[in-house]
């Protein structure tokens, strides 16, 4: 993904640098609120102009979040070129995941920066994320992405922190046709854990809603692996367990792609939401990519549909010389080496 494609410079009609933005559409831009709020007329029209790749835009409309520092701006005619959609997640970043971060510095400097914060935690209560480091007020608005996919929207007010507007609490604002369901079938990715130091399982946790008003039939919860490596790195401490709900094994081993987690098939009432916690381990010193794939049946219905979720990817860090050398010879093996 080249981020340039995707992330705006938000001026007002004076020239007044304002903040950064990206797009959710050919003509939308998505920004904080806070950013435009006072250029804004009394009937609702942003004197804003939108800059991309050295062509300019009038914004011709403000839509602004009920409850979020989020506005969404409509420009008055598409760019000559077709700007890049960032993928939207469908999760809320766990604590410790990795966050770029692309937009413009404040005031002085123009040139689209990239950074990199990690999750330092979450509060509850407000639905929003806080970051490491804090970052400088032009980012407000700023994409924050996680395995290229949009998680959260920057908010860079507070020059003791800065926070993230996760995409969840964003769905009005999400792309058109970028629905993480099978109509009535939705998943959300809750927590991530990779595997802590003391030799517990690594953890993701996630939610499965029947939205519809028939009971369906989960037949499957697969885990499919897209890549595997050896991985000679030592370990260090990561955030410990997450609340126990639906909970399923799986040990991950070289020689296996696909892993079934299901012993017999799960049913979800009309409207009911369930929660799975699936428990990683592995052999030290490998590295797994992976997705996963839940099929869903409607009962009565012979019809059979897939919902996938990531991808994610856990490292397995050596603990001891003996799994050092170890992974050393099994490195080698797979170089073809001795």
């Amino acid at each position: 993904m080249n981020p340039r494609l995707a992330v705006v410079q938000i001026r007002s009609d004076k020239g007044q640098f304002l903040g950064t933005g990206f797009f959710t559409g050919s003509q939308r831009i998505l920004t904080c609120h806070h950013v435009v709020k006072e250029h804004i007329d009394s009937d609702g029209t942003p004197r804003v102009i939108i800059h991309w790749l050295g062509e300019q835009r009038q914004a011709t409309r403000c839509t602004a979040h009920t409850k979020r520092d989020a506005a969404l701006l409509d420009c008055a005619s598409s760019f000559s070129l077709t700007p890049f959609i960032l993928r939207w997640a469908h999760f809320t970043a766990a604590e410790g995941r990795r966050v770029g971060v692309n937009g413009f510095s404040s005031p002085d400097t123009y040139e689209l920066e990239h950074l990199v914060r990690f999750i330092r935690g979450y509060a509850p209560k407000y639905d929003l994320s806080v970051l490491d480091h804090p970052i400088q007020p032009g980012f407000s608005g700023s994409p924050a992405v996680v395995d290229e996919h949009v998680a959260g929207l920057i908010v860079a007010t507070d020059p003791d922190r800065t926070l993230l507007i996760p995409v969840t609490a964003l769905a009005e604002f999400r792309p058109q046709g970028d629905v993480k369901a099978t109509d009535d079938c939705i998943v959300d990715v809750g927590t991530v854990l990779p595997p802590p130091d003391w030799g517990a399982p690594a953890e993701l946790k996630f939610t499965v809603t029947n939205s519809a008003s028939s009971f369906a039939k989960i037949t499957s919860i697969a885990v499919r692996i897209q890549c595997r490596e050896p991985l000679i790195e030592p370990h260090h401490f990561l955030p410990g367990a997450i609340v126990q709900e639906y909970e399923l094994n799986v040990h991950l081993t070289p020689a296996q792609d696909t892993y079934e987690l299901l012993d017999a098939p799960h049913v979800l009432q009309a409207g009911e939401t369930d929660g799975f916690r699936i428990k990683f381990t592995s052999d030290d010193g490998w590295k797994y990519a992976f997705t996963i794939v839940i099929t869903v049946r409607r009962l009565g219905d012979t019809e059979v549909r897939e919902l996938s979720i990531g991808p994610f990817d856990f490292g397995f860090r050596l603990k001891s010389s003996q799994s050092l050398r170890a992974a050393i010879k099994a490195a080698r093996e797979q170089r073809g080496g001795r």
